[in-house]
C-alpha cells in the first residue's frame, strides 16, 4: 500500500501532493484520502517503509498477510483506524 506522510502539512498541501501523485497519472484531481496515524501501521503488525520515488514522504506499508482472507480481515481493520476524506 502507498502513503504519504502528512505531519505537519496543511490540508492544502496535503491534497495537492495526492493531485500531483495520483491525480495527474490519471488525467484527474484526487477525490478522496484516507488519513491514519502511524500507530495503526504498528498495531496491525504492518512496517513503513520510506520510498521517495514518486514523492520525498512517500512511503510503502508493507507486511501484508499472503491469504486473501487475512489480508481482507487487516485491510478492514486499518479502514477502522482510518478518517475518510472527500473532497
Amino acid at each position: 500500500m502507498s502513503a504519504i506522510w502528512i505531519d505537519d502539512l496543511p490540508d492544502s498541501d496535503i491534497w495537492q501532493i495526492g493531485d500531483d501523485v495520483a491525480g495527474k497519472p490519471r488525467g484527474r484531481a484526487a477525490v478522496a484520502r484516507a488519513d491514519f496515524q502511524s500507530r495503526a501501521v504498528i498495531e496491525l503488525e504492518l512496517t513503513i517503509h520510506p520510498d521517495p520515488d514518486p514523492h520525498p514522504r512517500h512511503v510503502d506499508i508493507r507486511g501484508w498477510p499472503i491469504e486473501k482472507d487475512e489480508r481482507k480481515a487487516v485491510a478492514l481493520e486499518f479502514c477502522a483506524h482510518s478518517l475518510l476524506r472527500v473532497r
